[in-house]
């Protein structure tokens, strides 16, 4: 049976995937990821879904490449709108922002239950997406660095416990990256430090935000640290 390649990215993805649980791939695009997961025997059946009806095509062509026609169906919709707890127990959401993501779990109740593993994979906004998270009970069990091309992204592996918390910002930014084995931990860490000396320096021109400019200091600080101790 014909699969797609991956790339470092999707790889990632796929290798946070728990195996022999029907799975649901939001945004899926081209539908290689669940196309993967389904002929490597590592998902029984799968969902790809796209808001768009262009990439969904792609996926729909994927699919008859590789001969999945009875294991992966193609469903246009919005988020998870119209799919629900019968339909998948690893749910995987990549490749856009934080805050998008954040939303489509808002708007999926269903997925309140530690029955059901999310894979997530913000583009930007990763902060966002952590705080989210804490504050509506789910654990982000692990965070795996991963760099596609000239990028380095982080993957969550996530599960809902209902304990609610606040995240320090530390948290917010650097979330368990750092306890990850991933060889990409010191260049994720590297891009969050520019990011957000970018943003110190843009606050410390603006009046009245000395006090939010010094939190992104100190966790710079902290960054700087932790990227110098993995350069030993």
């Amino acid at each position: 049976m014909e699969y797609p390649v991956l790339d470092s990215r999707l790889s990632a993805i796929a290798a946070l995937v728990r195996p022999g649980r029907p799975a649901v791939d939001v945004g899926a695009d081209h539908g290689y990821l669940i196309s993967y997961l389904a002929a490597k025997g590592i998902v029984p059946r799968g969902i790809a879904c796209d808001i768009n009806p262009q990439p969904l095509e792609k996926s729909r062509e994927t699919v008859r490449r590789c001969g999945l026609e009875g294991k992966v169906r193609c469903v246009l919709t919005d988020g998870l709108s119209g799919i629900g707890p019968q339909d998948a127990q690893e749910v995987i959401i990549a490749g856009m922002g934080g805050d998008l993501i954040a939303d489509i779990i808002r708007r999926a109740d269903w997925l309140k239950s530690p029955q059901f593993h999310l894979v997530l994979q913000p583009m930007t906004k990763p902060e966002h997406l952590r705080r989210f998270l804490a504050r509506e009970g789910y654990a982000i069990l692990l965070e795996q660095a991963v760099r596609s091309g000239r990028f380095v992204y982080t993957v969550f592996s996530v599960e809902y416990t209902g304990e609610q918390r606040e995240l320090s910002p530390l948290e917010s930014f650097v979330g368990g990256v750092r306890k990850g084995d991933s060889p990409d931990t010191s260049a994720y860490l590297e891009r969050v430090a520019a990011n957000l000396t970018e943003r110190a320096e843009g606050l410390e021109k603006s009046s009245g935000r000395e006090a939010e400019a010094a939190e992104y200091r100190q966790v710079i600080r902290r960054l700087e640290q932790w990227i110098e101790e993995g350069k030993a």
